[in-house]
């Protein structure tokens, strides 16, 4: 397995970040009931009002997970995380979840 890569997501991610959110809400068995677009949209606002920010993991250029966070002033409010379907048991989530509390989440902030 190559290693994850990281970024900050951007607009030109909402499409692919919508619908991983729509999946999510889909594998929690969420009643929320908007589309795919409203989420979109929603994310969107989210990142104009810097109220969230989405990291992006990539294997060899292609997509595979994504977290949503936002930062406090002593913690991270860890809002969704998503392994893609078909990237799962891989061990994706958990090399993910060590990137965000290594490199990107402060050591003194709870989770």
């Amino acid at each position: 397995m190559a290693e994850l890569k990281h970024r900050i997501a951007d607009a030109d991610d909402l499409d692919v970040l919508a619908e991983w959110n729509h999946q999510l809400i889909e594998d929690e068995g969420s009643r929320n009931p908007m589309s795919a677009a409203e989420l979109r949209e929603r994310m969107a606002n989210w990142f104009e009002t810097s109220e969230f920010r989405a990291v992006l993991f990539y294997n060899e250029q292609l997509p595979v997970a994504y977290a949503l966070y936002a930062e406090k002033n002593d913690e991270i409010f860890l809002r969704q995380f998503f392994v893609a379907r078909e990237h799962r048991r891989r061990g994706h989530g958990r090399e993910a979840m060590k990137i965000l509390k290594t490199e990107l989440w402060p050591a003194a902030k709870t989770l």
